[in-house]
């Protein structure tokens, strides 16, 4: 094959499903190539047609599925007309694929490294010992903490992070020559997904790998992509280099599309400058100052204080949660940031009541909450948090109509089920969707179900774990206001669970970044942001590449071992992966204290953010401009 000649080649390609004898046109005409070592982005709503261009590249299409036009070539062969056998020698090989839900993809019945195993089994002829050490080498490659102990686990008991780095170690372990990836990193955090991110496209520039990302993470498109490809209802509507399609879009779907993603310098209108009359959005410290007195003058909703949960395991005892104490005050935003497996979901759900907590006290609205989660007062009528689950699909009985799923919810709660209408027009749900079972509405749709489900008995507290991570831009958006639009109009505090930092900054009034189940920074979002103190918050922000940033930012890369959550830890959480740890040991014996910070910020640290700037030697490129600026003039307020 000619050197110059594309990996992929996709030309005038046509599929439809065949539905009640008739063919529904699902993709209408798309063509595109990508050269060995080319990287392109395909975006575009849910229904709009990219993931049944990819599945046509694997052949995976459904039965009720026809190509009724096009061709699709791999390195020059038909991929349309190729037999089982040859695309089974194929597939994994030459061509792997990495996709949204690893829930989905990976066996519940065998072990991650069974599964992993299996690839170098079946490509590289190896031997189970060899196959052994080369699943604890990939597993280690995209950052599992303790391979050997990750690869003799089911799926079910790792996080879906962590599911879906197993995913991304399988597809990686061949060096194939076209790699899918669908959503690849809708699951993980900054930190990892920059990691990940960073791997493939070493990968890419090394092999001369092609790469043909799905994703609705416009500024991870921008990042990894050289060319992207917009689709709108099955057909191709812009095309170009990515960082000229982004910034300087022609169609309006693209330009509609772009607008949607939350940035940092979009901010809610919080309750409280809403009722003093300031204009929308007000900036830097003015906002900021305004907001922290607000929240301070308004009472607790929510104390958490020296919350501790231990999980008992045949492996020994899991800490999950290592001594948190929070305060959320009434109608604030708290977002609880950090990575995959840190604590932040099982913090969400001691404070639910659907678990219980080992150690610690949870007040509730001055009431303090049982550590026994089945002692909680679940009576109707009674004022308890509610949950807003990131996966609609599991938690909405898909066999219910939306309405079914409503009036339960307000039966159980002790209110009218007349009030269905009320909450569904509050949430943006017309009276078609009420009728609908809940499999078949949109994800957007399915998670305003979700939040319209969460409203009932007006709550004071709403958890939202992930509520939007799984959702494209246009959908996140309008999720993303519907929830300030509620909290505008009742009052309700929200613990919001994220690891996107643009929608955390877009939504939260404060933030508590977790790391290894503990708290290491809290405060305002305004002074967290614009200028983190504690090395692993610098290096979340570092890891973040917001849409319009034409540079790539160094990232602070955190190259230690990532502890196990069984172990016992006697010093500070970040010390193993911390650049900046004690020579003294100071780090690894003593649990480091609070230091305040400007902006009414505390962070958990041995080290001051100048002792971070020398021994680090950081540029300003490393840090954001504000960050370095903030290190600059530490010596104003230590």
């Amino acid at each position: 094959m000619n050197a110059s000649s594309p990996v992929l080649a996709v030309s005038n390609l046509s599929v439809g499903y065949r539905r009640r004898n008739q063919i529904i046109p699902a993709v209408h005409d798309v063509s595109f190539a990508i050269a060995p070592g080319g990287r392109m982005g395909l975006v575009g709503e849910s229904g709009s047609g990219k993931t049944t261009v990819t599945m046509a590249v694997l052949r995976y299409l459904p039965r009720n599925a026809v190509v009724t036009g096009g061709s699709i070539e791999l390195d020059g062969e038909d991929l349309l007309s190729m037999g089982e056998a040859r695309l089974g020698r194929l597939r994994g090989r030459k061509i792997a694929a990495v996709y949204q839900d690893p829930g989905s993809s990976l066996n519940p019945t065998m072990t991650i490294g069974r599964q992993v195993g299996e690839v170098f089994r079946k490509h590289f002829d190896m031997d189970r010992h060899e196959a052994d050490r080369a699943t604890a080498e990939a597993l280690g490659r995209v950052q599992l903490p303790s391979p050997e102990r990750i690869a003799t686990r089911y799926p079910h008991q790792l996080s879906g992070g962590q599911q879906q780095r197993v995913m991304i170690a399988m597809a990686l372990s061949t060096n194939p020559a076209l790699l899918l990836l669908d959503e690849p990193t809708t699951g993980l955090d900054a930190t990892v997904e920059a990691a990940v991110i960073e791997l493939v496209e070493e990968l890419a520039k090394e092999l001369g790998t092609a790469l043909l990302m799905v994703s609705h993470n416009l500024p991870l498109v921008r990042y990894l992509c050289d060319e992207t490809i917009v689709m709108k209802s099955g057909r191709l509507v812009e095309a170009g280099p990515t960082g000229q399609l982004l910034s300087t879009p022609r169609h309006p779907y693209t330009q509609a599309l772009v607008a949607c993603v939350p940035t940092r310098a979009h901010r809610k209108l919080s309750n409280a400058l809403r009722a003093e009359g300031q204009p929308e959005r007000p900036n830097g410290s003015r906002r900021a100052a305004q907001l922290e007195r607000a929240l301070a003058a308004s009472d607790p909703v929510l104390e958490i204080t020296d919350l501790v949960k231990d999980y008992e395991t045949p492996d020994g005892m899991v800490h999950a949660v290592r001594g948190v104490s929070l305060t959320m005050r009434r109608g604030e935003v708290l977002a609880v940031v950090g990575e995959s497996g840190s604590g932040k979901s099982t913090l969400a759900r001691c404070v639910v009541g659907l678990e219980s907590f080992t150690h610690g006290s949870v007040v509730i609205d001055g009431k303090s909450m049982p550590a026994n989660h089945r002692q909680r007062d679940r009576s109707a009528g009674t004022q308890r948090p509610t949950l807003v689950f990131q996966n609609p699909d599991t938690s909405l009985n898909p066999t219910k109509t939306a309405r079914a799923v409503l009036r339960r919810s307000l039966r159980l709660a002790g209110t009218n089920t007349s009030a269905v209408e009320k909450i569904a027009s509050e949430t943006e749900l017309r009276p078609e969707h009420l009728e609908s079972k809940t499999r078949r509405l949109s994800g957007g749709l399915k998670q305003r179900v979700a939040i319209a489900r969460a409203s009932v008995g007006e709550p004071s507290i709403v958890v939202c774990d992930e509520p939007v991570s799984a959702l494209d831009v246009s959908v996140q958006a309008a999720i993303l206001n519907l929830l300030a639009h509620r909290q505008a109009e009742t009052g309700v505090s929200y613990l919001f669970i994220s690891h996107d930092l643009d929608v955390v900054h877009y939504i939260a009034d404060s933030v508590a970044v977790m790391y290894m189940g503990d708290i290491v920074e809290r405060g305002p979002a305004q002074a967290v942001f614009s200028g983190p103190h504690h090395p692993y918050t610098a290096a979340l922000m570092s890891a973040a590449t917001p849409i319009g940033d034409e540079t790539r930012r160094e990232r602070i890369k955190l190259m230690g071992p990532t502890p196990s959550a069984y172990e016992h830890i006697d010093g500070c959480v970040f010390a193993s992966r911390c650049p900046v740890t004690l020579a003294d040991g100071r780090c690894t014996r003593h649990v480091p204290p609070w230091r305040e910070g400007p902006g009414g910020k505390s962070y958990k640290c041995h080290r001051t953010p100048q002792e971070l700037h020398d021994l680090l030697g950081l540029s300003r490129s490393t840090l954001t401009p504000a960050a370095a600026e903030l290190v600059a003039k530490e010596h104003q307020y230590e």
